[in-house]
């Protein structure tokens, strides 16, 4: 184990290094993460998307998502914007605004011609 504190940039590096080599032993001594795989959404994946939320409300969208997804189509950047257009979130500028509103004419022309 490596002693002391972050006293230099080598020392650093060993002190994450033994971390890293750590989880690995985790991960590769749980049977969990040898049989399975998950896919991470977070609140700031909203954020960069343009919408404007509180860590709250980022959540709300998150966990309806997650319940209310097919998993024929999975998760996609478009369920994100569904889902945070549908809890009636706000947007941070006019050139999020226009991708939304090609996306509405892209589902509204492919809903005709199915």
């Amino acid at each position: 184990m490596v002693q002391g504190g972050f006293d230099s940039p080598l020392s650093t590096i060993a002190i994450l290094l033994e971390f890293k080599l750590n989880i690995m032993k985790v991960i590769n001594n749980n049977e969990h993460y040898k049989t399975s795989v998950s896919i991470e959404w977070s609140v700031e994946d909203i954020r960069s998307r343009g919408w404007i939320c509180t860590d709250s409300e980022g959540m709300e969208v998150l966990h309806l998502m997650v319940k209310n997804h097919d998993a024929n189509y999975g998760v996609n950047w478009a369920t994100l914007d569904n889902w945070c257009e549908a809890m009636d979130l706000k947007y941070e500028n006019d050139e999020f605004i226009e991708q939304i509103n090609n996306l509405k004419k892209w589902r509204k022309e492919n809903k005709n011609n199915k």
